[in-house]
């Protein structure tokens, strides 16, 4: 596949969207934060039928935030900022660029961006000053050091006119620069990487999808915004998770090698069960409201996109990450359970003993 010269298209609207996303603590009381801040929940419109089994449970909040603009080369973002707060915990921050020129523009705007680190430091002291204000609305309220970030491009007209699918055929090679935030040249193999994951719900639409960024030509781009705010906060989430069992794990080999005395370790070996027990409680209460918040049945349109995100964010492999460490962290307060049982059934069998000797003696005494 030959590279088509970037400056052969001209963007007339576009849009740069900047994901920034933050875990801030195990759940947040959606109610609690609409007391403390304008904002709506967000659905999603209907596009053809049973758009019903693709919801979310329960809905989170957006808000409109007033925010400085962050400057990237010459490409100003907008002075607010769009933020979805969602109830297992986390917040997602949406930057907005206006960008329009060459597509060559575009790619060089991505490339400045990277991995959004300009964004990164604005985000997190915007998130602090939330949370700060939902006060009790966050249960255990900490903004996590664990931060993902996202690229959209949204196109919503070129000059010369060009199909959609234009993204994944004539113009792959560049599209694929742009998501991957490459200024030079890449390979074919890696352009028909790239963008081997797209999709179209008409003839006036399509998307390529990536793991860094993507791209949308359509005249409105709202609801795979949506989608893909939610499959970053879930990414998100899953690192976070992942990072949170494998310190779990650290303290839970800690405590099954630690040597006790013999008194000692019967309490010690009760307590230890039940933080590790409290460990995996927490840990398979918070994988369970991030799998099931997003409900998708069906073959519509956001439900392939979402599909594709999750592959390339490799959800499922995350998934099964999880659910290995959280048999393991099981299998740790079963051993710590046992070996609690065992210590008191020894201490049971000496108290017999002590009495059975007691009674042969008494009499002596006697």
């Amino acid at each position: 596949m030959e590279p088509s010269p970037a400056g052969e298209v001209e963007v007339v609207r576009g849009t740069c969207y900047v994901f920034v996303a933050f875990d801030v603590g195990l759940s947040v009381d959606l109610v609690a934060c609409e007391r403390n801040v304008t904002g709506q929940r967000r659905t999603l419109r209907e596009r053809g039928r049973a758009v019903e089994y693709f919801e979310y449970r329960p809905a989170p909040l957006w808000i409109t935030v007033e925010a400085p603009p962050v400057t990237v080369g010459r490409w100003p973002s907008a002075p607010q900022v769009g933020v979805t707060v969602y109830d297992f915990g986390a917040v997602s921050v949406v930057y907005e660029l206006p960008c329009a020129g060459p597509l060559a523009a575009l790619i060089e705007l991505s490339g400045r961006i990277g991995d959004a680190a300009a964004f990164r430091t604005p985000a997190r002291a915007l998130v602090d000053e939330l949370v700060r204000r939902w006060g009790s609305a966050v249960r255990d309220a900490r903004v996590g050091t664990t931060v993902e970030t996202y690229l959209l491009f949204h196109v919503a007209d070129v000059e010369p006119h060009l199909p959609p699918t234009a993204l994944w055929s004539s113009h792959a090679a560049d599209v694929a620069r742009l998501l991957r935030s490459e200024p030079g040249e890449l390979s074919a193999e890696e352009i028909t990487d790239t963008t081997a994951a797209h999709l179209a719900y008409g003839t006036d639409d399509g998307t390529v999808v990536d793991w860094n960024a993507a791209i949308a030509f359509a005249p409105d781009v709202q609801d795979i915004r949506t989608v893909t705010d939610f499959a970053n906060v879930q990414l998100l989430e899953m690192r976070h998770l992942d990072r949170e069992l494998d310190q779990a794990l650290d303290r839970s080999y800690g405590l099954v090698s630690r040597r006790l005395g013999w008194v000692s370790a019967l309490r010690g070996h009760q307590r230890a069960a039940r933080r590790v027990a409290q460990m995996q409680v927490d840990a398979a209460v918070l994988f369970e409201l991030v799998s099931s918040g997003l409900k998708i049945f069906g073959e519509q349109y956001l439900a392939r996109a979402y599909r594709l995100l999750a592959e390339r964010f490799r959800l499922g492999e995350w998934d099964t990450t999880i659910q290995r460490k959280l048999q393991t962290i099981e299998s740790i307060y079963a051993k710590l359970s046992d070996q609690a049982a065992a210590r008191r059934l020894e201490l049971l069998e000496w108290i017999i003993v002590l009495l059975i000797a007691f009674e042969i003696v008494l009499p002596f005494l006697e």
